[in-house]
């Protein structure tokens, strides 16, 4: 298990707020997404330099990690 931690970026606060009223309205944690959004970011990465795509677990499919981390939390349904 991998630990946590803190990331702080500069962000325009208009982006910012958007971001958050999208999420919001998909009832989906920003942290979820940015989850996300950084490992599709690394999957594209390394696939274009001919490497196999592998999670913290070693894992050849991010994706299907990704699903599993998510859960229910992006669910039209809320929250588990």
């Amino acid at each position: 298990m991998s630990k946590r931690v803190f990331m702080q970026v500069t962000v325009d606060p208009g982006l910012c707020a958007r971001f958050h009223e999208a999420a919001a309205r998909e009832h989906c944690p920003v942290e979820t997404l940015l989850h996300q959004f950084m490992h599709a970011y690394i999957s594209r990465s390394v696939a274009a330099e001919g490497q196999a795509p592998r999670d913290d677990s070693g894992d050849p499919d991010p994706d299907a990690w990704a699903r599993r981390q998510q859960g229910w939390q992006c669910s039209p349904f809320g929250r588990a």
